[in-house]
């Protein structure tokens, strides 16, 4: 996805396959007993059994996830460990390893060119939108950050189609002057 970079050697060698994600990526590993998958993303590992996931861990986020599509997924962290089934996910951060039942197609929706979201809040999805546009964002009022939205948005090549249909079903109002989106509540 935007912002992010995967690191892999150029053959796997060895008795394992190891690569290291900075930000977030989707993966469809086949499962080899015999050469297991790992993912290394900040300080947490994904060790792989067969599976299609998400890892989503950036910076400018509050706790780096791991979302579950499709087979099995051992997550490790110090000295927490979790094994994963479909439409479930590991929230990581300082302190916390906590697991949960999510709609993965809510997380892995961006690999097919949309965004969907479910009671999310605009704060979350400004965020989303401003890193795969490349802009920086500022809410002039700070409580529209908590407005919850529900819905799915096409990836626009141009930005402002997506605020247009936000604007419709929501009250707040975009102005984008340059890189930087300005977020408001609308005038009555």
């Amino acid at each position: 996805n935007s912002e992010s970079a995967l690191r892999y050697p150029i053959y796997f060698t060895g008795s394992q396959r190891e690569v290291e994600l900075w930000g977030e990526a989707f993966f469809e590993v086949s499962h080899d007993e015999r050469k297991p998958f790992k993912v290394k993303s900040g300080d947490f590992e994904v060790e792989v059994l067969g599976t299609s996931f998400d890892i989503m861990n950036y910076t400018d986020e509050q706790c780096a996830q791991v979302t579950l599509a499709s087979g099995k997924l051992r997550v490790n962290k110090g000295e927490h460990h979790a094994i994963i089934h479909p439409n479930q996910q590991v929230q990581l951060g300082d302190d916390r390893f906590e697991g949960c039942e999510v709609d993965a197609r809510y997380h892995t929706s961006w690999i097919d060119n949309k965004f969907m979201f479910d009671n999310e809040a605009l704060e979350v999805i400004v965020r989303k939108l401003a890193r795969w546009y490349n802009m920086e964002f500022e809410f002039s009022d700070t409580t529209l950050m908590r407005t919850r939205f529900s819905g799915q948005l096409l990836k626009y090549k141009d930005i402002t189609k997506a605020f247009e249909l936000l604007e419709l079903t929501t009250d707040v109002e975009f102005s984008i002057n340059q890189k930087k989106i300005l977020i408001m509540r609308k005038k009555s």
